[in-house]
């Protein structure tokens, strides 16, 4: 997260820095960060969507992303025609809302 900030927010000499010591960790051998822009973005979350494989955390990204626009597309590419962005986020269980007055459910629950 903290590359693909940096990344976004223009400082892609630190986004590099901190994929090539990722690599660097995982693999005996990595190339030099050449990527810039919207390029440098998208490996950086490729990067993470190989590291953090099977841990949980793809969904949270994907719905992240482009304000779920990305998670609409990868859903609807797959057969999923029916979904709507009201249901990209889960519920809010009751017993939380329960605890909160203040809370307001998402929408579409």
């Amino acid at each position: 997260n903290a590359a693909e900030a940096a990344a976004c927010s223009g400082d892609e000499t630190t986004a590099r820095r901190m994929l090539k010591t990722l690599r660097d960790h995982r693999l005996k051998e990595s190339r030099e960060i050449t990527e810039g822009g919207q390029e440098l973005v998208e490996l950086i979350r490729r990067e993470r969507q190989c590291e953090l494989c099977f841990e949980g955390h793809r969904w949270f990204d994907m719905i992240r992303v482009d304000n779920g626009n990305y998670a609409l597309t990868f859903l609807k590419s797959i057969g999923k025609n029916n979904v709507t962005k009201e249901r990209l986020l889960l519920p809010i269980p009751q017993t939380e809302m329960d605890s909160n007055h203040l809370m307001t459910q998402n929408p579409g629950y």
